[in-house]
């Protein structure tokens, strides 16, 4: 039998929403505990806020999604982007 990639991801936010204006940043950490994953990509929809900023060449794409084209992720490593936004004014 093959050895498979077992990815694993947490979200976490420094703080609630915010408010409006108020700059919210969430860290997201990868884990494998499997064999090498290769073309990993993570893929995060935001609501209610405004994009700033993520590490790593995360990408705002046009539908509103960012994306980190992570490549390879050997077996039994770990690693997090970030990714910064504003909360929206009125909220």
């Amino acid at each position: 039998m093959r050895p498979i990639p077992q990815l694993s991801l947490t979200k976490a936010a420094d703080k609630g929403m915010g408010v409006g204006g108020e700059l919210i940043t969430y860290i997201i950490a990868y884990k494998n505990e499997g064999a090498n994953a290769t073309e990993a990509v993570i893929l995060d929809i935001p609501e209610n806020l405004t994009f700033v900023s993520a590490s790593d060449g995360g990408t705002l794409n046009d539908d509103n999604t960012i994306t980190w084209d992570l490549g390879r992720i050997a077996a039994r490593s770990s690693g997090s982007v970030e990714l910064n936004f504003a909360s929206m004014k009125g909220l």
